[in-house]
């Protein structure tokens, strides 16, 4: 039985990729609880004058689904619909309609992500804390599509996240208290938080069989150099993987992109120096791997069209590790810098550390010390394999950061703003 479905499960895709995208084929995928009658009535008139195949299907995760389909091999993707989820990675990205609740829509990568899925028609409910509910997205940022659902909450506290998780399909779980705030709040936010984020989606889905928990965790795969903030996010990870719920971890390393004016633009503010020296307070051969905030929520849409729902773990970096050297190299090229790049032993600088230290506590600057002792390379061959997922080199996503304004040259969002200058979050092109 598992090879006649493997059988016909590549007979699908081959089918499809053949003919379909030949003949500009299409498959719409609607899940039918989540259209008033209204809105179904119209998708089928719509897809009846442009002819096309209209199949109701039996998904065991989804209950009833709409597939409309265009294309000369709509009768194979009719059997392989019924046989198993309909969706697959080697086929053009599918929108399948869904209720998303995302924590964490303020921030950098959150604001991408929210926009993104709104694009694809997926209804958004955001989690904001009281008295910042302005700095959530806007249809009118997104060319006017999308649906934003407000929920002011707090995830450190509990009772205030009563509903949050009511009728949602999944959750993409953002939030996350950083390092450089104390850490008890980083505890109360990130772990608490977290373990109140799911004690609500039980209350919510008791069978704990239809929402899915996605998470973002950056820190889990940093180097072995100790960060609390790191403890408290693999903590969060084991919290979504002992919850019962289908769980998925996106594990970034550093996320650069329009609208990063924490770490992206302070760096392209350096690199962009005319004439002067930066001084690199160690060798610069180590290798890091930085991915770019597109391609992060492009993986993101890849996974919600793949078939395989259940715990999967992506990291998720650049196609290959470049030297540290090279990371400011093309950042100085991107930004049109003539400043000289000046590189010193790292044991000057540790002895610098060692000095500092007899006056006052210098544990950050030792960790920062240690960190260019190691190279930073990831393993992205799940993401390359099941999604099809193929990031940018940061040689290209930098020159993509520098070209879109000058937004990189203002310290905050708000700078730029008040200057006129456009800053496209969330609407760059996708790949």
């Amino acid at each position: 039985m598992q090879g006649w479905k493997c059988l016909c499960r590549i007979v699908a895709k081959y089918c499809f990729k053949c003919w379909g995208m030949r003949e500009g084929g299409e498959l719409l995928i609607y899940r039918i609880g989540q259209l008033t009658p209204q809105e179904r009535e119209n998708v089928t008139q719509k897809h009846q004058k442009e002819r096309f195949y209209t199949i109701v299907a039996l998904n065991f995760r989804l209950g009833p689904v709409f597939f409309h389909c265009k294309f000369p091999s709509h009768r194979f993707v009719r059997y392989y619909s019924l046989l198993f989820h309909p969706i697959s990675p080697t086929l053009p990205h599918l929108p399948l309609q869904m209720n998303i609740a995302i924590t964490g829509a303020t921030g950098f990568i959150g604001r991408y992500a929210a926009l993104a899925l709104a694009r694809e028609g997926h209804k958004i409910r955001v989690l904001t804390r009281p008295g910042r509910e302005g700095a959530v997205p806007h249809p009118e940022d997104n060319g006017g599509k999308g649906h934003f659902e407000v929920f002011t909450g707090d995830l450190t506290s509990k009772d205030s996240l009563k509903g949050f998780m009511e009728d949602q399909d999944m959750l993409l779980h953002l939030a996350s208290a950083h390092d450089h705030l104390p850490d008890e709040e980083m505890r109360a936010v990130t772990v608490a938080g977290s373990e109140a984020l799911v004690d609500e989606a039980i209350r919510a889905n008791k069978k704990r069989d239809r929402i899915q928990m996605w998470i973002m965790s950056s820190a889990v795969i940093g180097a072995p150099v100790y960060s609390y903030y790191r403890d408290t996010k693999r903590i969060q990870e084991k919290i979504f993987k002992g919850s019962g719920f289908e769980w998925t971890s996106f594990r970034p390393t550093l996320v650069y992109g329009v609208g990063d004016y924490r770490h992206t633009a302070t760096i392209m503010r350096k690199c962009a120096a005319k004439g002067g020296r930066m001084t690199i307070p160690h060798s610069g051969r180590s290798r890091i791997n930085p991915v770019h905030v597109d391609d992060v929520v492009d993986c993101v849409l890849r996974k919600i069209g793949y078939d395989k729902q259940v715990d999967c773990i992506y990291e998720l970096a650049g196609p290959n590790g470049i030297a540290y050297n090279q990371f400011i190299d093309y950042t100085i090229a991107a930004t049109g810098g003539t400043v000289r790049r000046r590189n010193i032993p790292k044991r000057w600088a540790d002895l610098a550390i060692a000095m500092k230290g007899l006056f006052t506590d210098v544990t950050d600057q030792r960790r920062a010390s240690a960190y260019f002792l190691l190279h930073h390379e990831h393993d992205i061959t799940n993401a390359r394999v099941e999604l099809g997922w193929e990031p940018r080199t940061y040689e290209q996503g930098i020159k993509d950061c520098a070209g879109v304004s000058d937004w990189w040259k203002y310290e905050t969002e708000e700078a730029a703003l008040a200057a006129g200058v456009e800053v496209p979050i969330g609407r760059t092109a996708l790949k």
